[in-house]
């Protein structure tokens, strides 16, 4: 903790931290480790793997069942509240059952995997910043750009530079976000950090391209009555992309990027 981030520490701030990846993931504990300089945390995830769910509300036949699962935190353990169903319904039992008064802040992440242009309304990260804002609560999503192979395995990198980077960054803009605001009067900010080692000043303020950055792939010649599971690739056309895009920073030009996002969907 920094001597400006132990004078940003208020204890009756209360910052929840959520995910996609599950309530073990190394992601969400570094995120939690960077949001404990700021304020008391309290952590509720899903038990287990809930990655591209968006928003969903599913209905599990164990819907609810919440779980304390101890998730070390720095130097200290705390217990995690894990949610038997999506990122979204975490982010909402936390908001509006677990947590004994309103968070100031949601911090989704870190994600194993790029949150970008078309492909961010399938997030679970992001879908549990649109819940947090439908309870009128600014949450903040930290993605770390990885391989797709990496995603689709669930290969969680236990690399310390990499989700210390990553780390860095959440911690920059909690703070930013605590003393100036969200930026341009944003509900959610979605921030995607390069893979490879970067400083939390090296950003760019972004645009969501006009591309998908996960590409799902057609599939073989196969029995339709067995289950399949779509695999993607991650890929974009470098010469269509916006000069302002999300993918270009994060992509072509490696440094973090920073998407002020809304609800209003309308098209003018």
């Amino acid at each position: 903790m920094t001597k400006v981030q132990s004078e940003m520490f208020d204890a009756n701030r209360l910052i929840l931290v959520v995910n996609d990846d599950g309530v073990r993931s190394p992601g969400i504990a570094a995120a939690a480790e960077a949001a404990a300089a700021f304020g008391e945390v309290m952590i509720t995830a899903p038990v287990s793997q809930q990655t591209s769910m968006g928003r969903a509300y599913p209905r599990y036949p164990d819907l609810g069942v919440i779980e304390r699962i101890p998730v070390r935190v720095g130097e200290r353990e705390i217990s995690a509240y894990g949610i038997h169903s999506s990122p979204a319904h975490a982010a909402a039992y936390g908001i509006i059952e677990i947590a004994d008064r309103k968070p100031d802040l949601v911090v989704s992440g870190i994600n194993l995997g790029a949150n970008l242009a078309r492909s961010i309304t399938c997030s679970g990260t992001l879908g549990a910043c649109f819940e947090a804002a439908s309870e009128g609560v600014p949450s903040l999503a930290i993605s770390l750009e990885t391989p797709a192979e990496a995603i689709m395995k669930n290969d969680f990198s236990e690399d310390d530079t990499e989700f210390g980077s990553a780390r860095g960054v959440t911690a920059f803009w909690i703070e930013k976000i605590l003393r100036e605001g969200m930026p341009r009067g944003a509900e959610i900010l979605n921030v995607n950090v390069p893979y490879g080692r970067i400083g939390p000043e090296e950003f760019r303020m972004t645009r969501l391209d006009s591309q998908n950055y996960y590409v799902l792939e057609k599939p073989p010649e196969r029995d339709w009555s067995r289950p399949y599971t779509m695999d993607f690739k991650i890929r974009f056309e470098e010469a269509d992309l916006l000069p302002e895009g999300d993918i270009r920073a994060v992509c072509v030009d490696r440094i973090t990027s920073v998407t002020p996002l809304g609800w209003d969907l309308t098209k003018d």
